[in-house]
């Protein structure tokens, strides 16, 4: 029950006048002597009765007065203690912030301006701009943290606590209005980026945001404000946009499905496209159709989280042509947006463009070859590329060579590589690299920088040979990068290691040492008769023959196919080295037991000696392959020394080999013709083809020069293809102009003729040139005629069956057996040119010519006389029934047009050509 101070007076002052009124009722009723006696009994108990409940009311009143004021007290102390709380959260912030007090500005709205919505609120804000800006003065600020004080530069509390007027700008007053609408409207956060100042004066850029907790909504006086200085982030968004709107590449900003956010004026100055025009766009529409697929990937794979390094394709200008532009590009996937920038590099591939097209020798190499733009990307492979690294072509083209890499070299590997190509133009080296398949494999690598007129780089041109085949073992590796896997010697790479070591030793020492080459003769008919494994049983027998030959200390390697080192020190004279050499030799009088077959090699040997022959292990290597050369061509079992000649010799040799191979795309060949005349009429019978070189730098290189070193380099084949094609289209068509030449005669080379499909080949070159067979003449030698006479009477049998006539040329200088002569289908003898010179007026021994003579008429066979140069010649071979004969004495070689204005007619008598 609740005893208030009104409720007790008025219960006493109702219990006295009750009292007071029975008192003199009573008395009333009883006699005056009792009167006083009564009256004064009532008041003493009147006033004992008063009295207690006066002692009661006070001491209820007493313990509610204490229980308040323990309330009291215990509620303040939680006040304080939450103050205390919520002032260590605040300054725990790692940002500054404040509590503000909006009441009065609420007060001042609901009593002065009274608005009924917050565009009538505005507009009186708008209206009174005086006032308004006075609004900011009624803030209250209740606290502030400690980062606050330091952000603005103040050192107490009381310095902040006056106001916003010390750190307003005119900016952001104008905030201030905008965060008033926003609270009055019933939001209660507000965001802003504002002008503010610290107390010294200094503007910055402040970060607020500002909200409104719900037990301060109804009279705002409780709003919490969070302050960041983003001045430097401002200023670094600045320069970022600056940079990002710089025209120097395209830059972009995209979703990975490629929709189109932000994109510079480069856009526009590169593509002719305004930026507004495309911002919306999807990025993948301005892609080549050719390149839209591979684009389509890399925004896929940036979806992931990817980056991108000189990712390429081409970009349609407005106007509708394309541009090539290389991309750098990364999407966090934190932001799940792709930034990407793009350089045009259109010039750039033009000119690569050129580059490949004028290196298209690379595509026959069996080195794998790549070529890179300047930023890295492979432009171009080979087939051999290909083959060894099992990518394809689609594969790498715009990727970065790194796709090969097999982690075992480190950054700095790399950058000592870039290095040496920037600085120097070249690097060379071995590296390991990883094939498709996840293989890891060694590869002597050769990187050139390619650059244009004003030396900047636009190409990087690469070639690799893979050093060794897949391996089980890092051991094993090792030991095939440095021994033959076959017979276990050491390898030509190790051969020259150690050559080098023996150089240092013997400088040290003042002696001599010689490194000896041997090749084996003839040894791949030993692959074609046996076949592969027993000729691979053969080479370790080989090698085993040399290597008990040699000393301990000597080094004994295979430095090729068919061809062997040893390395011998420790020579006092030169001459030393001859006496291994020829008890090597002598070792191989000796047959080796093949399959229960008693087969004899024979080896040529050569010799080149430190310090007279060379001082490095490649030039060494060189002269003594020179020196062996030299002993082949001398005849089977011999040795030679080194000499300053046969270095002139090879470097002329390679040279012309060098040359030979790119003869035929330039162009640089030519035919010529000669006249074939019948020597009793002097009418043209036939014409030989001959074949002639016109190299831009050598000039006119002989045939006796060139053809050796095309046979020996197996590119006879492909130039004698050429020169059968060529001078079948011409005898067509003098044939369709009405000439009368007889047979046009072609000289077929042994390594044509041993070809595979030898028969079909010439059958179709024939059929497209659409010669009649009747009219063609092809020419072999003796040699080959003879060297395999089972084999040459099969083969010329089926040419001659076309109705191709066969012709035996340098007849008289091989060892005929007229056994097999009579047997080969042939039609002609062509007598040796070294014969018809003894034919002289000072000589007139003709005896072998008429041997030949008579040979060929018995076995019903026409005879041909080549280099006829005098009348004496002529007539002395007419009287011996020679039939034909070709000569400078009646035309040298010419070309074509001048063969028809002195030799061909198109009426069937024609006039004789009698020689001057």
């Amino acid at each position: 029950m609740k005893r208030s101070p009104t409720n007790v007076t008025l219960r006493f002052l109702v219990f006295s006048s009750l009292w007071f009124a029975a008192l003199e009722l009573a008395v009333s009723r009883t006699t005056n002597s009792w009167h006083i006696t009564l009256q004064f009994a009532g008041i003493m108990l009147y006033l004992a009765i008063a009295s207690i409940l006066i002692f009661r009311t006070s001491n209820q009143v007493e313990k509610a007065t204490r229980s308040y004021l323990k309330r009291t007290r215990k509620l303040l102390k939680q006040i304080i203690a939450d103050r205390n709380r919520r002032w260590a959260v605040l300054s725990s912030l790692p940002v500054p912030v404040w509590e503000e007090d909006f009441s009065l500005i609420k007060r001042f709205i609901d009593t002065e301006i009274k608005p009924q919505s917050v565009s009538e609120l505005k507009s009186w804000l708008l209206n009174n701009p005086a006032q308004a800006k006075q609004l900011s003065q009624k803030v209250v600020i209740r606290s502030v943290s400690g980062t606050t004080l330091k952000m603005y530069g103040a050192e107490t509390e009381e310095q902040l606590l006056n106001g916003l007027s010390n750190v307003f700008t005119e900016k952001s007053h104008d905030v201030f209005i905008e965060e008033i609408l926003t609270f009055y409207g019933g939001t209660y956060f507000f965001n802003a980026e504002v002008e503010q100042k610290r107390l010294n004066g200094e503007v910055f850029l402040a970060s607020t945001s500002i909200s409104i907790p719900e037990y301060g909504r109804h009279d705002w006086d409780r709003i919490i404000v969070a302050i960041e200085d983003v001045t430097e982030k401002n200023r670094a968004r600045t320069i970022v946009d600056n940079f990002f709107n710089f025209d120097i590449n395209l830059h972009l900003i995209c979703t990975p499905a490629g929709d189109i956010l932000r994109v510079n004026s480069g856009w526009e100055n590169v593509l002719g496209y305004k930026q507004d025009a495309i911002v919306g766009g999807n990025f993948l529409k301005f892609i080549h159709p050719d390149d839209y697929e591979q684009s389509r990937s890399e925004l896929s794979a940036l979806k992931k989280g990817g980056r991108t390094y000189a990712f390429e394709n081409r970009i349609k200008h407005r106007n509708g042509t394309y541009l090539t532009f290389s991309w750098s590009a990364v999407s966090p996937q934190s932001d799940n947006i792709i930034y990407a920038v793009a350089k045009n590099i259109t010039e750039q591939r033009e000119s690569e463009i050129k580059l490949r097209d004028a290196a298209l020798v690379m595509s026959s190499t069996s080195e794998g070859v790549f070529l890179c733009s300047p930023t890295g990307n492979i432009t171009d492979v080979n087939q051999s590329f290909e083959k060894i690294t099992g990518y394809s072509r689609n594969e790498v083209i715009g990727k970065s060579p790194g796709i090969l890499k097999s982690g075992r070299h480190n950054t700095e590997f790399y950058d000592a590589m870039w290095e040496s190509l920037v600085n120097q133009g070249r690097w060379e080296g071995e590296i390991w690299n990883r094939k498709k398949n996840g293989e890891i494999f060694p590869e002597f690598l050769k990187v050139n920088s390619v650059r244009d007129n004003h030396g900047a780089i636009v190409a990087y041109a690469g070639t690799f040979t893979d050093l060794t085949t897949i391996k089980d073992s890092e051991d094993k590796v090792i030991r095939l990068s440095t021994h033959d896997a076959l017979t276990g010697l050491p390898n030509r790479g190790l051969l020259e290691e150690q050559i080098l070591r023996a150089i240092d030793h013997a400088t040290r020492n003042e002696n001599l040492l010689a490194l000896i080459l041997f090749d084996i003769d003839n040894f791949k008919y030993i692959n074609e008769s046996f076949g592969f494994k027993t000729g691979d049983n053969v080479i370790k027998m080989i090698a085993n023959r040399i290597r008990s030959s040699a000393r301990a200390e000597d080094v004994v390697a295979r430095s090729n196919s068919d061809e062997y080192a040893v390395l011998i020190e420790n020579l006092d004279h030169a001459k030393d080295a001859s006496v291994f050499v020829k008890n090597i030799l002598g070792k191989f009088t000796e047959p080796f037991d093949i399959e229960g077959v008693n087969v004899h090699f024979s080896i040529g040997a050569g010799i080149s000696v430190f310090p007279h022959d060379g001082q490095s292990p490649d030039i060494l290597v060189r002269n003594a392959e020179s020196a062996l050369y030299k002993a082949k061509s001398t005849g089977r079992g011999h040795y030679s020394f080194y000499s300053e000649q046969l270095t002139e010799e090879a470097t002329t040799y390679l040279h012309i080999e060098n040359a030979l191979r790119t003869a035929l795309a330039r162009s640089e060949f030519y035919l010529v013709y000669q006249p074939q005349l019948n020597l009793k009429t002097n009418r043209i019978e036939g014409i030989e083809t001959l074949i002639r070189w016109s190299h831009p730098e050598l000039g006119t290189i002989s045939p006796a020069e060139f053809i050796p070193i095309a046979e020996q380099s197996g590119l006879i084949n492909e130039i004698g293809i050429w020169v059968l094609e060529n001078a079948c289209h011409q005898a067509k068509q003098w044939i369709d102009q009405g000439y009368e030449f007889g047979r046009l005669a072609v000289n077929l080379s042994a390594s044509q003729l041993n070809q595979k499909g030898v028969v079909a080949t010439i059958n179709e070159i024939v059929a497209r040139s659409k010669l009649p067979p009747k009219c063609l003449e092809l020419e072999v030698t003796e040699t080959f005629a003879m060297h395999n006479p089972d084999k040459s009477i099969k083969l010329l049998s089926e040419l001659r069956k076309t109705g191709i006539e066969i012709a035996v040329d340098d007849f008289g200088t091989g060892y005929s057996s007229l056994t097999y002569l009579k047997q080969l289908p042939i039609d002609k003898l062509k007598i040796d040119q070294s014969f018809v010179k003894e034919i002289t007026e000072e000589h007139e021994s003709s005896a072998i010519v008429e041997a030949i003579i008579s040979l060929a008429q018995s076995l019903g066979l026409k005879t041909i006389a080549e280099g006829i140069e005098t009348k004496y010649q002529w007539h002395s071979l007419e009287n011996q029934n020679c039939d034909m004969g070709q000569g400078y004495l009646f035309s040298k070689p010419i070309i074509a047009p001048e063969l028809e204005r002195t030799f061909l007619s198109k009426s069937t008598s024609r006039q004789n050509h009698q020689a001057n």
